[in-house]
């Protein structure tokens, strides 16, 4: 490796940079994982500390390239963030979508923070939702404005009705059943129920 110049690695599934300067070698570890966009962010930085090597303005502390500290926030902060920017700019069906999954995200994540979801855990949380909603056998979606929806009284006035006994529908998977109620459809998602 010529001296000035900065290369980037992967130690431990996370990226770093290295480069020698002055006869002293030196590491940076960044603590993103290994992906494309993270990538190219460590490449930045290290531009900026070539840059800084030629124009004899290196910070041999490392600490103006040493990661701000962020404060962190949860994966369900940021997810129920995410939807009160959107609850104004898209249709109520979609906005129950976005409700309904709010649970799932709770349920899943806990109290995880945003910095510690890999591209992996996004990957099994999909598959967890894919697989039928955790340990759930059963699956109720949230209203996106009533919050006792699923009150028997409130229920009945939704209900659909067949010689006025109220009925609800039943269907497999979440994602059914926050359609069903979208729709005006009171549903409720069991595991393993297929629509025939």
């Amino acid at each position: 490796m010529a001296s000035g110049s900065v290369k980037v690695q992967i130690f431990k599934d996370r990226l770093r940079l290295v480069w020698s300067w002055q006869g002293k070698r030196f590491w940076l570890y960044i603590g993103l994982p290994d992906t494309i966009a993270n990538r190219k962010a460590a490449s930045m930085k290290a531009s900026q500390i070539e840059l800084d090597m030629a124009s004899g303005n290196l910070d041999p502390s490392l600490t103006k390239y040493k990661p701000q500290k962020q404060q962190s926030i949860s994966v369900s902060q940021l997810f129920d963030q995410f939807v009160e920017y959107k609850r104004r700019k898209i249709e109520p069906a979609t906005l129950a979508k976005y409700m309904g999954l709010e649970k799932h995200v709770s349920a899943f994540f806990n109290n995880k923070s945003t910095i510690s979801v890999s591209e992996t855990v996004a990957e099994k949380f999909r598959d967890w939702l894919l697989s039928g909603v955790g340990e759930y056998d059963a699956f109720l979606p949230q209203h996106p404005t009533d919050t006792n929806y699923w009150e028997p009284e409130n229920l009945k006035q939704h209900c659909y009705r067949i010689d006025s006994c109220p009925y609800l529908l039943i269907a497999e998977g979440p994602f059914k059943a926050i359609s069903g109620c979208s729709n005006g459809l009171p549903t409720i998602a069991l595991m393993g129920i297929v629509w025939g």
